[in-house]
């Protein structure tokens, strides 16, 4: 987000927002988003290049990453 508040304000508070929501949906609905890896499910966000990696069940979720969706791919797989 810091990349984001540095060039835009209006900018960081898009991704905050958007960001604040998937984490809602999730939270609700875990299961909705399909496998992605070794248990792991993602949330692409729509209006910016991240995806939240997480893994959910029973009322817990736990978000692995915030990840850039271009850029170093999977250097989050050691959290596993």
């Amino acid at each position: 987000m810091s990349w984001y508040r540095d060039r835009s304000l209006s900018a960081a508070r898009n991704f905050e927002a958007e960001f604040s929501q998937a984490v809602e949906q999730i939270r609700k609905s875990p299961n909705s988003w399909g496998v992605y890896m070794k248990g792991c499910r993602r949330f692409l966000l729509h209006q910016f290049p991240f995806q939240i990696v997480y893994q959910g069940s029973a009322g817990v979720v736990f978000v692995l990453a915030v990840a850039h969706t271009h850029r170093r791919p999977g250097y989050w797989r050691r959290r596993l």
